[in-house]
């Protein structure tokens, strides 16, 4: 779980809850979209069949209003970054602004 704020492009990632270094929790496929100010988004793919897990918006919106909206966001080419995740008011659409390192 390492990496720097902004690392992570747009495109396919996955959003990462992890209870400590060895275990992750959740991870939820999503893909990342920029706006032209450095906006990030994640929305959640639409199902493409029963493999698909349905619940995926419901575990985010657990975990955004449970009070810890604090993920990693795990990009196609494996950087990661631990972001904050905002709903948006959208159906399957979050915020996701990049954590301040500690100290700053």
């Amino acid at each position: 779980m390492t990496g720097s704020p902004g690392t992570c492009p747009g495109g396919p990632a996955h959003l990462e809850w992890w209870a400590n270094p060895l275990t992750c929790l959740a991870r939820v496929p999503v893909g990342v979209t920029v706006t032209a100010d450095g906006v990030r988004y994640a929305a959640l793919p639409p199902a493409r069949g029963p493999a698909d897990d349905p619940a995926d918006d419901e575990v985010l919106g657990i975990l955004v209003e449970a009070g810890d909206p604090v993920l990693t966001l795990r990009s196609a080419d494996g950087s990661t970054e631990p972001v904050t995740v905002e709903r948006t008011g959208e159906p399957g659409r979050l915020r996701l602004t990049a954590c301040r390192e500690a100290g700053g």
